[in-house]
């Protein structure tokens, strides 16, 4: 998900199937967040059809959860 603040900046929040928010990245624009997720293999889910065939959108209330392997995107583990 990626919410954009009063500023123009934003924050990609990672969230898993049960509303888990699992990690977070800052960006300073919606479209530097967009290229670097598309850049890291993620695209949006209204509009992937293949991943709605398998997969459910979380449903809010979101609430932090710690993922097992920490915070996999914003320790730079999993993200270029």
């Amino acid at each position: 998900m990626i919410d954009v603040n009063s500023d123009g900046s934003c924050t990609v929040y990672f969230i898993e199937d049960l509303s888990g928010v699992f990690d977070s990245l800052g960006f300073s624009s919606e479209a530097e967040a967009a290229e670097a997720l598309q850049g890291n293999g993620f695209s949006r889910y209204a509009v992937d059809k293949q991943a709605q065939d398998f997969l459910s959108a979380p449903k809010p209330p979101f609430e932090e959860k710690q993922h097992p392997n920490g915070p996999i995107y914003s320790s730079g583990r999993f993200w270029w």
